[in-house]
């Protein structure tokens, strides 16, 4: 459980600075186009039009789908531990 308990720490730590410089990224590049008041995700994929072009919209839709494929496998570890919790079964 040590190992794990480290794994998981070094691994939200890393995802973390990685979200970090997602948000950075995005800002400098909003900013940089001049949408400072985005409401809508309409609005964030319009203002990657200068860096992508006409691709913008399709790149933003990947973006997207990329971020919940990520989000697959943790909702799938919680179920498992849920599962595992429920009917007593041992979870390491």
């Amino acid at each position: 459980m040590r190992a794990a308990g480290f794994d998981v720490g070094i691994g939200m730590v890393l995802a973390n600075v990685g979200f970090y410089f997602v948000v950075l990224t995005a800002a400098a590049t909003l900013h940089a186009s001049g949408q400072t008041d985005v409401q809508t995700a309409s609005d964030a994929a319009e203002a990657l039009r200068p860096l992508a072009g006409d691709w913008a919209s399709l790149l933003f839709a990947l973006g997207i789908i990329g971020t919940g494929l990520l989000a697959i496998p943790v909702l799938a570890g919680s179920v498992a531990y849920a599962t595992a919790e429920l009917f007593g079964w041992d979870e390491a």
